[in-house]
């Protein structure tokens, strides 16, 4: 058992307070950079690891957002891509100068070689099994063609999981569909109501 203090106790019963004021607002997103932790929430960025917990203007557009970090490297790019920000800890850039994409909403973002990539996702009624790539200079999000034949390469999927290692994507389903796929996997796993699907594409 844990025991506290009643001054330690009312310390984090009034910082759950507070937080849980900020998680009830719109476009709030957890996200945290070498070591601190923040809170977006509404117009403002609060960052949880100070204390008092600070706050301030975040001066980006209202969107839904993906975040993705590595290093000393932190990208935010909005949910259905396009919209590129740049996060050191205290401050946002804007890296692009294009627009909602509207076509990988639920994409998975990873870091390769310093740039931001992205996976799969949905728009236009299609999911979508494409890797994208953010150039820094012409500030533009660009194709990237795998070195993979079609057939190796992951199903059309969005709101999945992954993970970028040594030059490999993995990526486990989340909504795909290829549900037959699934039951295969399923079969070999010995586990019907397992969903997961581990599947790779090398971009070399």
């Amino acid at each position: 058992f844990l025991f506290l203090s009643p001054f330690c106790l009312k310390a984090q019963l009034s910082s759950i307070e507070i937080n849980q004021q900020l998680l009830n607002a719109s476009n709030t997103m957890l996200l945290s950079y070498q070591g601190d932790s923040f809170l977006i929430s509404g117009d403002s960025i609060y960052t949880l690891t100070s204390s008092p917990i600070k706050a301030k203007a975040h001066h980006l557009e209202q969107l839904k957002y993906n975040y993705v970090y590595k290093g000393n490297q932190a990208f935010l790019v909005n949910a259905s891509n396009g919209i590129v920000y740049a996060f050191d800890g205290q401050t946002f850039e804007r890296l692009d100068q294009s627009f909602e994409f509207k076509t990988q909403y639920d994409h998975f973002p990873f870091i390769r070689e310093g740039t931001l990539h992205t996976f799969g996702g949905y728009g236009l009624f299609t999911h979508k099994n494409i890797i994208t790539r953010f150039d820094s200079v012409q500030r533009e999000t660009f194709l990237v063609r795998p070195n993979v034949l079609h057939k190796k390469r992951p199903p059309e999927m969005s709101r999945l999981v992954g993970q970028f290692s040594k030059n490999v994507l993995y990526v486990t389903a989340g909504e795909i569909i290829e549900p037959e796929v699934i039951r295969e996997v399923s079969k070999k796993q010995k586990t019907p109501s397992c969903r997961t699907l581990l599947l790779h594409s090398a971009i070399k």
